[in-house]
């Protein structure tokens, strides 16, 4: 209701050690979503833009972050 769910979805995955995916639409920022996560794993939903230095730039932040995987949606 917040319109944080990504943030509560993290929490809950940290709480219960269930892997999330994140989605590349997910409105808060992907670092603070996956700082969330603690020990959980947690991966990055890719959806595939057609300009390849996103693509490229969001993966980068996405491995910064820690996100422990890429899942591609093409």
């Amino acid at each position: 209701q917040d319109g944080h769910g990504d943030l509560a979805t993290a929490k809950a995955a940290a709480r219960t050690g269930v892997p999330m995916v994140a989605s590349t639409l997910t409105v808060d920022p992907m670092e603070d979503v996956a700082a969330e996560f603690g020990d959980t794993p947690g991966f990055f939903q890719l959806y595939t833009p057609t300009d390849r230095d996103l693509a490229a730039s969001l993966v980068e932040r996405a491995e910064r972050a820690g996100f422990k995987g890429i899942v591609v949606t093409l």
